[in-house]
């Protein structure tokens, strides 16, 4: 690796404190941030690279994507009323700890044994109705001006995962549609 990139979920800690610590080891670093935005009622993810991350306007798009992400969970266990040992309360002052990885929620149902992996508590969502669609994401043309306002470069993660299953032609349909709203770049790459 000789360039590096922390692209951490709607916050920016991770790449700050990275960005020093690659420095130091000879390695040319950009900040980064992945932001969740909707698009015709999927969630899409968009990718903030070289981005000023003290910027008002990107700090703030970066705040409101975390909160509705943190209103999702609230919502989920607000829903789960069949699992009685999960609580707003105890959920609220249940520390998250990001080197475990996975968001706060995800941790949470691991630590009251209710999933048995980090990913396991994904379809948990999906099973009591939490969605992103409704969720209140901002679209990707404003994640994409907040982006860049910072100086930034706004490119989609992941389409082969964001749009699977909806065959080669739509899934060209659809990069090519939010490529129009903004975006710099696709990532190529994803495992």
């Amino acid at each position: 690796v000789s360039f590096l990139s922390v692209c951490d979920h709607n916050v920016v800690e991770g790449t700050a404190r990275t960005a020093p610590l690659a420095i130091a080891a000879g390695l040319r670093y950009i900040h980064g941030a992945e932001i969740d935005s909707i698009w015709d009622g999927v969630d899409v993810h968009i990718l903030c690279y070289g981005a000023d991350i003290a910027h008002p306007t990107l700090t703030a798009a970066l705040r409101h994507a975390r909160r509705k992400l943190d209103d999702m969970s609230v919502e989920l266990l607000r829903r789960a009323a069949d699992y009685p040992a999960l609580s707003i309360s105890e959920y609220d002052q249940t520390a998250h700890d990001p080197w475990r990885g996975g968001w706060k929620m995800l941790q949470y149902l691991l630590q009251k044994g209710v999933t048995a992996k980090l990913k396991d508590g994904f379809p948990f969502y999906a099973r009591y109705g939490v969605t992103y669609a409704d969720a209140g994401f901002q679209d990707i043309e404003t994640i994409a001006r907040a982006i860049h306002a910072a100086g930034g470069r706004a490119v989609l993660a992941h389409p082969q995962v964001t749009f699977a299953g909806e065959g080669i032609g739509e899934l060209e349909r659809r990069v090519l549609g939010a490529m129009e709203m903004g975006l710099d770049g696709v990532e190529c790459h994803h495992p």
